[in-house]
């Protein structure tokens, strides 16, 4: 799967994962267990890191960014 997923364009991995990650939210809201959305979880890992591998910065909170300038360069 992980060969898969690495294959893919950026913008599909990054659609798969948030409908992979709404999937889990929908399951969990309407009282699923964190053990029965095990499967939701994987797959939304498994996108995550393959998403990762082509864009690291994707993940990263706005603050982290590289491209922020930092109080010393005011």
């Amino acid at each position: 799967m992980e060969d898969n997923l690495n294959s893919l364009e950026l913008d599909t991995l990054k659609r798969m994962h948030q409908s992979a990650a709404f999937r889990m939210q929908a399951a969990l809201l309407s009282g699923s267990s964190w053990e029965d959305v095990r499967e939701h979880r994987e797959m939304v890992t498994e996108l995550a890191i393959a998403i990762h591998r082509k864009e690291p910065a994707y993940f990263l909170n706005p603050a982290e960014s590289p491209r922020r300038s930092s109080p010393s360069d005011d």
